[in-house]
């Protein structure tokens, strides 16, 4: 029976939010999936918006190729927390990036549920 444990992201200090400080490539790592291909993260992530212009957040898994990239969200002035990703399952640590459009207007929150 496999287990599960929710967990920060990995690049998160103790649960808190990631400013996204880039505007282009490569972008800020938010989170590193287990090492493993027998275990899975189930990734959940947030954005609010602190500016009142609305900002383009994009999101890269597995590395900063064009390849890679897995959507572009709006982020609308002053947003609260917005759904970007709803337990999307990654694995084999495979890398998870984002940039938006201007730099130090996004945070982007979440969580992982651990699957073992």
């Amino acid at each position: 029976m496999p287990s599960y444990s929710k967990i920060p992201l990995s690049q998160s200090v103790n649960g808190k939010s990631i400013l996204i400080s880039l505007s282009a490539l490569p972008g800020n790592l938010l989170h590193t999936a287990v090492n493993t291909t027998t275990g899975a993260d189930e990734v959940w992530l947030y954005a609010s918006n602190t500016t009142a212009a609305d900002n383009i957040t994009t999101l890269y898994w597995g590395s900063t190729a064009t390849s890679d990239f897995l959507s572009q969200t709006n982020i609308q002035a002053y947003a609260g927390l917005t759904l970007l990703i709803p337990g999307i399952i990654v694995n084999n640590s495979l890398p998870i990036y984002a940039f938006t459009s201007t730099p130090s207007a996004v945070n982007i929150s979440g969580y992982v549920n651990r699957i073992s």
